[in-house]
């Protein structure tokens, strides 16, 4: 029936009662801008009271205003349905994070436990934000391990001490290599890798060629400082440029002849020919070669 005992109407009936397309009715209910509506199980229904309401808001007193009222509802009801439509429903966007997490899973399953990898690997199986979602759901399951903002491992177990996770120097390069930075590790921690220093940095540094920041790596706090001297980057991750930035800390004065030979016993003959071979001021040249004079 067109409207029951209740008193309510039907949508064919309520729209027939404005004058309006059934069509449109159902449109302004799916965007909120119609009368109110009463469901009663999977049925829609209006009260007159309602409709008479909602009619007396788009009420006007010139026909260029009734116009101007009917040309700017017929819009945005195109606007907003357009947005309802183009908007995901939650139970798809769930089926689509399912999907991308099952991709993952099968793609993490041929990755070496223990390797950092980026958010960033993943980008060709969906949209950014189901492949962070997916990945969110994959370390909530303890497939996964977070070690920094984007970046994750598939942890490798031990016996003895549980999960294995990489060193913060490692994640760093990926997190550079991500962001299409270079980063050098800090001349502190260099000297100490080579044997020429036995202090241990507090907090780890880098020099980048990106913005100075401070990122968190597990339980770590890890600064990175910009550096503008394209010289400081050279070979960077490279056994080269780790005894490059070890001069660099060592300076003039601390640049023996003792600290080159233990700094080529270190990186091995191939190395420190390439090390030879960069760009340094005059002071550290002269280092090297008289390192290499006091040897033989």
């Amino acid at each position: 029936m067109g409207n029951d005992d209740s008193g309510f109407f039907d949508t064919r009936r309520a729209a027939d009662y404005l004058c309006l397309s059934r069509r449109t009715l159902d449109g302004y209910r799916v965007t909120g801008d119609g009368p109110a509506v009463h469901r009663f199980g999977n049925r829609v229904r209006y009260r007159r009271s309602d409709l008479d309401a909602w009619a007396a808001t788009r009420r006007a007193t010139t026909t260029a205003e009734a116009d101007r009222l009917g040309a700017r509802g017929g819009d945005m009801l195109d606007r907003r349905l357009q947005t309802v439509r183009k908007t995901p429903k939650i139970s798809d966007m769930e089926n689509s994070v399912m999907s991308v997490a099952e991709t993952i899973r099968t793609e993490l399953r041929n990755l070496p436990r223990g390797r950092p990898f980026a958010t960033s690997r993943f980008a060709g199986h969906g949209p950014r934000g189901a492949v962070d979602r997916a990945l969110s759901r994959i370390v909530e399951e303890g497939g996964i391990e977070r070690l920094a903002r984007g970046v994750f491992v598939r942890p490798r177990k031990s016996r003895f001490v549980g999960s294995v996770v990489p060193g913060v120097a490692e994640v760093v390069r990926v997190i550079a290599r991500d962001n299409g930075e270079t980063v050098q590790v800090h001349g502190a921690e260099a000297a100490r890798r080579l044997g020429l220093s036995t202090q241990v940095p507090t907090t780890p540094v880098f020099h980048t060629s990106a913005s100075s920041r401070t990122i968190r790596i597990g339980n770590a706090t890890v600064r990175m400082v910009h550096t503008s001297n394209r010289r400081r980057l050279q070979f960077a991750g490279e056994p080269a440029g780790l005894a490059l930035a070890a001069l660099w800390y060592l300076g003039k004065g601390n640049a023996t002849p003792e600290a080159v030979a233990r700094i080529e016993s270190a990186i091995g003959p191939d190395a420190f020919a390439r090390l030879r071979s960069a760009g340094m001021p005059a002071w550290m040249a002269e280092a090297l070669d008289a390192g290499v004079a006091a040897r033989g």
